[in-house]
């Protein structure tokens, strides 16, 4: 059981061995939290914790759905704690004995001086109060609690991946209220410290102490007429401890170690105190120049595939190491491999340097910003509160694409107008989106953007308005066009235009920077062919109305395919599959010679567009039956395992579909399953025209891997077909031949197989018939 779950059963029951089991699960977290903010007074520390789960217990039942219950507790303890400090120390200074004792609590428990984590720690509470609830609760669950990303993802209800992700943000905001308050850190420095320093042993006793003092005060409350038998408790409590504590200033000396050098002033220093926290392989520095060549920066940071930063977040890393007083000076870890980026900007300007620029010169010259000015018209009238945003544009393979991203947005106001007064010199893409959640529009332009200039955008107001009705077949259920719980839909224009003979080649070559591969793609921008083949590089979409009727505004004349698509979803597994289509292209003419420009007066009627129907196989439905070849040669069908579970997992021998990191996950999810006789794992080779024992591997692939066995299709598309399948996904079939889940991937495979095979095996599968010659 979770620790909510034991609380909720002890807020329904009154069951204290519930109620044990939660201080059990976090008294070590919140005992550490106490020590810190009682000046590292123990036995204070300990009464702190003892107060702290007795308003656990109080409030068990009133604590709100889906509260991450490390966080509450973390917090809880800086009340509790600040307003124990302040009893003491109203009365310290009429207790010289207790001076006397707190001295030498102080002598014992004060840090080293060559200890590089106090300066850190004097600030880490400050700043997880600072935190929100939910992101607070996150750092206490995966650093305090100790829990694994996948556990993290188990108790959030994510996968592991968006676990591994939120934790990482999580840490970046914590170092970033770190910097602030003048300790600088790494991420990677921060997330060690955290992990191993973060959470001491509590006292062995403590957790029976502070249950038996929870649950008699919870007792003396309920009672008490007055309702001050927790109050009272915990008044005579404190009286005992009171000649344990008093708050005096801490003296702090210093050193430097090498590594990441960070700077952290207390009061009125004669010089910055230098140390070391958790880092200490190489580092990359620089100075950083504004755009008129003056030493300075606002803020820096380091943009690598697992940790990209958004160009246009305020919130990037801020450093007392980067002041004009510094001369601009930054100093970053250095990632050990791998492609990344230093980003800077201040007010002024932006740069976004890449590594392989910065091995040959390690100083940042800073653009000024460029300036996107629009507006947004329906029918040649100003649409206003339409959302507008900026978006990265990606090319092909570069390893640089994924370090760095460029997603800004704004909302037009009543004249339809909008601004971004800062945008990052070179390619953008500009969208214009829907006024409601329920308006599927999204109209995209693009432009190059120079340093220092503006570019200005007109949305609509020109171009043809194209009509027309998507009609369902009269034999299929009625056809909501609205996104329901179980329907969406998606419709698209997308202009065809093949790439110009001039087209810069758009995968990335090791022989080139992305510095100069941006250069040579801006160019190509510039030009009036490349300009519209790259503003149709993404699709133009509409809103249907709740009777299919559609209206496309400003289309400018050339020759489009329209898409038409509604969607079954499938909530459980976050996919949504076609089972209605119209697809078909359309040619959109320039106004005759005479007639208005104006959108509305050349509008164009397409009439009824009738949408095709395609059957989609249910959780229920019979699974097609299909022949294989196994790795031994052995030929069988999907009925030959009747009788037990089947998980069909299709696998591509083409080298752009290996997927290492999904095949890991579902190796992982059916560990706990492989060797159960009720499940069989079949992996189907897709794409490989020959048979598994003279199978000849393209260049770069390999056999799948992982458990189960490896199975040739002799028709290599048409079971896929029959599935709906993609490479890397699985379906889970029953014993009966029935689908029980499809599109299954990552760890979606290991819960279905959970619900699927609930109960432990009890006995041993069906014989499986002898193989087909």
């Amino acid at each position: 059981m979770t620790d909510m779950d034991l609380l909720q059963q002890y807020a329904r029951t009154g069951d204290e061995q519930a109620f044990a089991a939660v201080v059990r699960q976090h008294v070590d977290v919140v005992y550490s939290a106490a020590r810190r903010q009682t000046r590292g007074d123990p036995h204070l520390a300990e009464e702190v914790t003892q107060h702290v789960f007795t308003l656990l217990a109080r409030k068990a039942k009133s604590l709100p759905e889906g509260v991450l219950l490390g966080g509450w507790l973390f917090n809880t303890v800086r009340f509790v704690a600040r307003d124990a400090l302040r009893k003491q120390q109203r009365r310290a200074a009429h207790e010289q004995k207790a001076a006397e004792m707190a001295q030498q609590v102080r002598a014992a428990n004060a840090p080293r001086d060559d200890d590089p984590w106090h300066d850190a720690e004097e600030v880490l509470d400050e700043a997880m109060a600072a935190m929100p609830e939910q992101t607070r609760g996150l750092i206490v669950l995966k650093f305090f609690e100790g829990k694994t990303a996948r556990e993290v993802g188990e108790r959030l209800g994510i996968s592991e991946e968006a676990a591994r992700k939120r934790v990482s943000r999580a840490v970046d905001e914590l170092r970033d209220l770190f910097v602030r308050r003048g300790v600088v850190m790494s991420a990677a420095g921060l997330a060690e410290a955290l992990a191993v320093q973060a959470v001491m042993k509590a006292p062995a006793d403590l957790a029976g102490a502070a249950t038996s003092v929870a649950m008699s005060s919870t007792t003396a409350a309920a009672s008490s007429a007055g309702g001050t038998g927790a109050a009272a408790l915990l008044a005579t409590a404190k009286a005992k401890l009171v000649a344990l504590a008093a708050v005096g200033a801490l003296a702090v000396g210093g050193g430097v170690a090498g590594g990441v050098k960070l700077v952290r002033h207390l009061t009125a220093p004669t010089a910055p105190r230098t140390v070391t926290v958790g880092v200490t392989g190489p580092t990359l520095s620089g100075t950083v120049l504004d755009p008129d060549g003056t030493p300075h920066v606002d803020a820096v940071a380091l943009g690598t595939p697992t940790n990209p930063v958004n160009a246009y977040e305020r919130t990037l890393t801020r450093s007392a190491a980067m002041t004009r007083a510094e001369g601009g000076r930054y100093v970053l870890p250095k990632p050990q491999q791998g492609a990344y980026h230093v980003i800077a900007r201040c007010e002024k300007g932006y740069a976004e340097v890449s590594s392989a620029a910065l091995e040959k010169n390690p100083n940042i010259q800073l653009r000024p910003w460029g300036r996107i000015e629009g507006v947004v018209l329906v029918g040649g009238r100003p649409q206003p509160n339409v959302r507008v945003s900026l978006t990265t544009i990606r090319y092909g393979n570069d390893p640089y694409g994924r370090t760095t991203s460029h997603n800004t947005s704004t909302i037009a106001d009543a004249e339809g107008r909008f601004v971004f007064p800062q945008v990052v010199p070179g390619e953008t893409w500009i969208m214009q989106q829907g006024a409601t959640p329920d308006d599927n529009t999204s109209r995209v332009d693009y432009a190059v953007v120079d340093p220092g200039q503006t570019v200005r955008v007109q949305f609509g107001g020109t171009g043809r308005t194209v009509t027309g009705r998507a009609v369902a077949p009269a034999t299929t259920q009625p056809v909501a066009w609205t996104r329901q719980a179980r329907y969406t839909y998606s419709a698209s224009l997308r202009a065809r235009r093949e790439p110009p003979a001039t087209a810069p080649i758009p995968n990335f070559s090791s022989d080139e920077t992305p510095e100069q591969r941006r250069a040579v793609q801006e160019a190509f921008g510039r030009t009036p062919e490349g300009r519209e083949y790259k503003k149709w590089m993404m699709s133009w979409n509409f809103t249907i109305a709740p009777d299919g009727t559609f209206q496309i505004d400003g289309v400018p004349p050339g020759t489009y395919d329209l898409d038409v698509r509604h969607m079954e979803v499938d909530r459980g597994v976050s996919f949504a599959e076609d089972w209605l289509t119209h697809t078909r292209q359309i040619t959109v003419p320039p106004p005759s010679p005479g007639q208005s420009a104006s959108p509305l007066a050349t509008a164009m009627e397409l009439g009824d567009l009738p949408l095709q129907y395609s059957a989609i196989l249910r959780r229920g439905d019979a699974a097609p039956d299909f022949p294989f070849v196994t790795a031994d040669g052995a030929r069988r069908t999907l009925a030959d395992y009747r009788g037990r579970h089947v998980l069909l997992i299709f696998w591509s021998g083409l080298p752009f579909y290996q997927d290492d990191e999904q095949e890991a996950q579902v190796s992982a999810a059916i560990a706990k399953w492989k060797h159960d006789p009720r499940l069989e794992i079949l992996r189907l080779r897709l794409y490989d025209p020959e048979t598994f024992a003279g199978v000849r591997l393209m260049a770069g692939a390999r056999p799948p891997r992982g458990p189960g066995t490896i199975a040739t299709l002799p028709d290599r598309g048409a079971v896929p077909e029959l599935y709906r399948a993609s490479p890397n996904e699985a379906v889970l079939i029953d014993p009966a031949g029935k689908i029980y889940q499809r599109h299954l991937r990552g760890p979606n495979v290991g819960k279905f197989l959970t619900r699927a095979l609930r109960e432990p095996a009890t006995a041993t599968a069906p014989a499986m018939p002898p193989a087909k010659e």
